[in-house]
């Protein structure tokens, strides 16, 4: 094409299909390679509309569909990316460390839970003999290298080509940072640190029980001491440099990782030889000592975590109030807890369930585990049900606010629709309570753990208490099971595979930082292939003018984008974004990489060039440049609207207009209605669509316009 606008959309979570994307029947490639691929339709005569799709970074192979085994350990991950935004200091280097140290009590109960199923289990409590020890320490340690394996690798670097050069101008933000896309360089280090950790846990019970068992705990101290002595990721391995350059100190902790490392493996080889020598007792020992000292060391760990989060975040200035830290600026620990409790509760799960098939005896801990995830099963269902009473209640009401952004005279389906659509994405607005009510529940549970331990029992009811053991024990072997479906149907149907890493989508566009066996972050590459597809179209292509959108998680990746451009470049490029978590989510999730200065400078750079859709029934996304809105006061009018907006400077509070097919223009964020006002007689009638479909509305090809000239009435 030659003098033309480009339309090019980046889509969101899930790997929508290029035709999807873009949608027209059939598509061809147009640049790229096998993983991030530019679209064109394939009856495009301008090559005014292309597609970038990334979904294969998270959902391209069968090894991908079994990523759901290390969610524990993204968690954990994403939590270090949720630390607030002030300055690095002891509290952020004393959270990397507690949090990094949490990560190595995952690896090690998933490690422990192996060991407890495949060898105590499976061989040594029902009688086996050598060859079947031997059988399960070898399932154990294939285990380990699976898990190890599916979390190792990196998204293979960009074909030659166009690249856009590295920020020249940016704000203060992670995502303009070389560093942030190439990850911490203590990774190396912290991968033989954990696989010494998933060593020890099976060598313990051998070396116990041929009286060697302060060996696997002396061990556990230095890998501990390793793990806290990495620092922050700014300032790697400082307390290993002491003068000397940053290198050599990652290479002095590499050094001392390998013979952690092989110490652990000579202390396994060499405890179950002579285990197995002397003979195996008739269960193995210790099993219920480490799970207790790991349980102990995760909740000392999460403690340690929330004081320095709670102080991290006392310096991290003034925000809108729209752009508020969620859960008080505690998210990294919330989101660690949830980790943690999701890694135990799985292990439990595998164990029990094996335990109920199998039969045999377990430590006591894992009972303790089935009740607390049944008191958690109980509280959830007594919340659904309080959300559904609630509903109810708040019916009339929300049918009012919908029928108040239509006209008058609108069908009452339409309203009664929207009303539904209201109900449903008001339940985002508990996900953070839900989640910091579930961090707390874990913290108790963990607590009362360890009183029992100490022999301390709550005066629990006997009959309450089985009835407790009974339904987490459902929830527990129902987990297991529905992880195993789960996984055995995203290794063989693409589709089902694309559904399951939703959240991986969302969790490794994030570098590897405490925890190494994770999915590659995809980050770098979808930021740079799309900052480089615009410098390419731009420079080369013959395009005149680049319009970047961007849909869901789409829109922090062509944000992202924007900080690359050459500031020679960007009076050439809009950015039009839709369904979008930049204000719901990551500002107040991510402060470090999504700051408001970041919007504020983006409004700076490309004035009047940035448009925002969202709709009030979009559970998962919605508005990121406005807030503050004033009731919809029916019949739909423009003279009583107010919002208050952002803008480059600070904020501003200014009239709405409301366009000609029902959107609310609130400054240079336009709100959809849903249903869409249409004539079924001129196009198929849409329903409510929420969180999907924001091209194909009525009010999407005024907003493309829009971009690049004053909307009418706007």
């Amino acid at each position: 094409m030659t003098g033309g606008t480009v339309e090019l959309r980046v889509h969101g979570v899930s790997g929508s299909p290029p035709e999807s994307v873009l949608g027209v029947p059939a598509v061809v490639q147009v640049a790229g390679d096998s993983l991030g691929r530019f679209f064109r339709p394939a009856d495009a005569v301008d090559g005014g509309l292309e597609g970038y799709h990334w979904g294969l970074f998270t959902s391209g192979s069968w090894r991908q569909g079994l990523w759901f085994l290390l969610l524990p350990f993204g968690l954990v991950n994403l939590a270090a990316q949720a630390l607030p935004a002030g300055r690095s200091g002891p509290a952020r280097t004393l959270a990397l460390a507690a949090l990094r140290l949490l990560g190595a009590v995952l690896t090690a109960t998933f490690a422990l839970g192996l060991t407890t199923v495949l060898v105590d289990l499976a061989a040594v409590q029902r009688g086996g003999g050598p060859w079947a020890v031997l059988t399960g320490l070898v399932a154990v340690l294939t285990g380990l290298t699976v898990v190890a394996l599916l979390g190792r690798g990196r998204v293979p670097a960009a074909p030659p080509g166009e690249r856009a050069p590295p920020p020249v101008d940016p704000p203060r933000t992670v995502l303009a940072d070389p560093a942030f896309y190439t990850g911490d360089p203590d990774v190396p280090v912290l991968r033989r640190l954990h696989a010494a950790t998933g060593l020890l846990v099976p060598a313990a019970p051998a070396a116990v029980a041929i009286g060697l068992g302060w060996v696997p705990l002396a061990g556990a101290a230095g890998l501990a001491g390793l793990l806290l002595a990495l620092g922050d990721p700014r300032a790697p391995a400082r307390w290993w440099r002491r003068g000397r350059a940053p290198e050599q100190g990652r290479r002095a902790a590499g050094a001392l990782a390998w013979v952690v490392l092989g110490g652990a493996a000579a202390l396994l080889a060499g405890s179950w030889t002579a285990l197995l020598v002397r003979g195996v007792p008739g269960a193995l020992p210790a099993l219920t000592g480490v799970l207790e000292l790991l349980v102990w060391t995760g909740t000392a760990t999460l403690g340690v975590l929330l004081v320095a989060v709670a102080v991290g975040r006392s310096g991290t200035g003034v925000v809108p109030r729209a752009f508020r830290p969620l859960a008080g600026g505690l998210v990294a620990w919330v989101v660690a807890s949830v980790g943690a409790a999701l890694g135990l509760g799985f292990t439990a799960g595998l164990v029990w369930a094996t335990r109920r098939v199998l039969g045999g005896d377990v430590s006591g801990v894992y009972r303790a585990v089935a009740a607390g995830w049944g008191v958690a099963t109980a509280l959830l269902a007594a919340a659904f049900v309080v959300a559904l009473l609630g509903g109810v209640r708040l019916l009339p009401r929300l049918r009012a606010r919908a029928a108040a952004g239509y006209p008058a005279g609108t069908d009452a389906g339409v309203v009664r629709s929207a009303a539904a659509g209201l109900w449903t994405a008001g339940l985002r607005r508990r996900v953070p309570g839900l989640l910091v009510g579930a961090a707390v529940l874990g913290q108790l549970a963990a607590l009362v753990l360890l009183a029992g331990s100490l022999g301390l029992r709550l005066p629990v009811p006997e009959a309450l208490g089985a009835a407790l053991v009974a339904v987490g024990t459902v929830a527990l072997v129902g987990f297991a099971v529905g992880l195993l479906l789960a996984g055995r149907g995203a290794v063989l149907h693409p589709g089902v595979r694309r559904g399951v890493n939703v959240l991986w989508d969302v969790v490794a566009f994030w570098p590897r930082e405490v925890h190494p066996v994770v999915p590659p972050p995809y980050s770098q590459r979808a930021v740079t292939d799309v900052a480089g597809r615009v410098v390419w179209l731009l420079t080369h292509g013959g395009a005149a003018r680049v319009t970047l959108v961007g849909y869901s998680q789409g829109s922090l990746i062509c944000l992202a984008a924007v900080l690359h451009l050459p500031p020679e470049l960007r009076p050439r490029v809009a950015l039009l974004t839709h369904a979008s978590q930049l204000q719901l989510a990551y500002a107040r999730t991510f402060p470090r990489a999504v700051p408001v200065e970041l919007l504020r400078w983006a409004l700076r750079e490309l004035p009047g060039r940035w448009r925002s859709l969202f709709r009030d029934t979009d559970p998962f996304g919605g508005a990121v440049l406005s807030w503050d809105r004033s009731p919809d006061d029916g019949p739909l009018t423009s003279t009583r609207l107010t919002s208050t907006r952002l803008t480059a400077t600070g904020e501003e509070t200014g009239p709405d207009v409301v366009g000609p097919r029902g959107e609310r223009r609130c400054g240079p964020e336009w709100r959809l209605p849903d249903p869409a006002l249409v004539d079924p007689q001129r196009r198929p009638w849409p329903g409510r669509r929420g969180h999907t479909d924001h091209t194909e509305d009525p009010v999407y090809p005024s907003a493309l316009v829009s971009v690049w000239g004053r909307p009418p009435g706007g």
